[in-house]
């Protein structure tokens, strides 16, 4: 059964006046003098069955923003009335991001009405995994349960005693409200519009069973194409293993508000001690890109962009696009001090929050130097192509090969690696787009070694009488001449491994005496000491 706003209004007798006065009276329908007024004539012959106040209040109702008053007040309805009883065991509310599930959840955790028998589970990617997983569980006896969610477990996740579902009508698109007169074509559902990859770490988190059958049961089940995309993805970054476990990484990364690849890349980057550029490649990634300029001032963004191959770095006359990377940038450095991958003291909290919350005035998110101790070109390019791999290309005669498929690939025009005398041998990316030229670009390319790539990327056999290194079952070969050589990179390979998944599964532990040794060796190859 599916109701709509103006039946919300009328069950629950809300109105701007609502909190002083909640009665609905015969004198309300006899006011008829101003209801032309106040609602228009093409709405009449679909509400004319409604009362005046319900009328006026539509009227006067601001599409734009989610009215929490009224919220509330349709849960209270859904609580308290007998007629609803049925539909109020386990109510779900669809919110547009984690900020309106985060004041929901305060407003109804300090309601008497919800404050016994009770159970409120706010459920987002950002939120601890025990506490997601609590809002699958069906309450005991007597006790019943809100679910604050965004939309993407309208056609995602199922949380399967539901009996009731308020809809607020918008995501991060922004939709119009749910009126039976507004109702458009439904949008494509989020399920089918975005990366899975999150929703296959979500399925693995809360522990719903298989990953395909699981997402097949959703109202608008992506294509098993897809699925089993998502996940041989979170296999090749480790997120998974190959029996489709998740990995102490791939519960990290479902905590963060990234992709798996930006989000592994700002989890290396803490650990590797890089983190302030990793932070804000991650953050320019995930935002507009601070390079788009009117045509008039192409030549002028060009120079901009060909200053950062250089190292030159600007902070005076900050645009909006840098500007809203830095926020994101805050927000991110915030999530890793949550997930115990950054400590700060108090001073550098108190920094963090001013650049969070007072943006009247500009403030940088700083990290602390001992988090960027290695931040020369080598470690950065190195961890972006640990994180990103298999987003591999490898030089192929004048172009390129993208060693994931073998597919032919261009690099995009304007990129600072396109046209330089000595190209590297490899460069990571971040994604493929086909240009209109019917082209493969390669977006978001830097630089990595060989020596690095055969160091931590894939999963490696050393053939030690042959002297060679296969990564990945013949995705890529290294061949090494001293058979020391081999002895050493396994021994740090396997290391470094070890390391790593320490740092996952327990962020901040302190690494062993042997750790710390082969730690020292990674250190002075990498910064070129000694």
């Amino acid at each position: 059964e599916t109701r709509y706003l103006e039946d919300a209004i009328e069950a629950t007798r809300y109105g701007r006046d609502h909190g002083s006065s909640n009665s609905h009276t015969q004198e309300d329908d006899d006011d008829h003098d101003d209801e032309t007024d106040r609602v228009k004539k093409s709405d009449m012959a679909v509400l004319k069955s409604y009362s005046l106040k319900t009328r006026n209040t539509l009227a006067q109702f601001d599409e734009y923003r989610i009215d929490y008053e009224l919220i509330i007040s349709l849960l209270e309805t859904i609580a308290k009335q007998n007629s609803y009883a049925a539909y109020s065991k386990a109510i779900l509310v669809f919110l547009p991001g984690i900020a309106e599930i985060r004041r929901l959840n305060d407003m109804l955790a300090g309601h008497p009405a919800f404050s016994h028998a009770w159970y409120i589970y706010p459920l987002h990617s950002t939120i601890a995994t025990e506490e997601q997983e609590r809002a699958f569980l069906v309450p005991p006896q007597g006790v019943r349960k809100i679910v604050l969610a965004t939309n993407i477990a309208e056609t995602g996740i199922t949380i399967p005693d539901v009996t009731c579902v308020i809809d607020t009508g918008k995501h991060k698109e922004m939709r119009q409200p749910l009126m039976r007169k507004q109702m458009a074509e439904q949008q494509t559902p989020e399920m089918l519009r975005l990366s899975l990859q999150d929703l296959v770490l979500r399925v693995k988190i809360c522990k719903l069973g298989g990953i395909e059958q699981t997402m097949a049961e959703a109202l608008d089940p992506p294509l098993p194409k897809n699925i089993r995309r998502a996940v041989e993805s979170l296999i090749d970054v480790k997120a998974l293993t190959s029996g489709e476990d998740l990995t102490p990484l791939g519960r990290q990364l479902a905590k963060l508000p990234l992709d798996v690849f930006l989000g592994k890349l700002i989890l290396l980057g803490s650990l590797f001690r890089c983190l302030d550029t990793t932070l804000t490649v991650a953050a320019i990634i995930s935002s507009k890109s601070p390079f788009i300029a009117p045509m008039a001032s192409r030549a002028q963004a060009d120079l901009a962009r060909l200053a950062f191959k250089k190292g030159l770095y600007c902070v005076q006359g900050i645009s909006q696009t840098l500007s809203n990377i830095e926020d994101l940038k805050a927000q991110l450095t915030t999530s890793l001090v949550e997930a115990g991958f950054l400590s700060l003291g108090e001073s550098e909290k108190a920094a963090l929050n001013k650049a969070r919350f007072y943006s009247r005035q500009r403030h940088f998110v700083e990290i602390p130097k001992n988090y960027d101790a290695n931040a020369n070109d080598l470690v950065i390019n190195s961890t972006i192509a640990w994180s990103f791999y298999p987003k591999l290309i490898v030089r192929d005669g004048k172009g390129w090969r993208n060693v994931a498929n073998n597919q032919s690939v261009s690099l995009y025009p304007t990129s600072v690696n396109k046209g330089i005398i000595n190209p590297p041998k490899y460069l990571s990316y971040y994604h493929i787009m086909q240009s209109s030229n019917k082209y493969y670009n390669a977006h978001e390319t830097s630089p990595a070694s060989d020596f690095a790539i055969a160091l931590v990327c894939g999963d490696a056999d050393f053939k030690m009488y042959s002297g060679v290194i296969v990564i990945d079952g013949n995705r890529l070969r290294f061949s090494i001449a001293d058979w020391k050589v081999m002895v050493v990179m396994k021994a740090l390979r396997t290391k470094l491994r070890e390391i790593m998944i320490q740092s996952f599964r327990t962020p901040g532990k302190k690494m062993n005496e042997e750790q710390e040794f082969w730690w020292e060796v990674w250190r002075r190859i990498f910064t070129r000491e000694n």
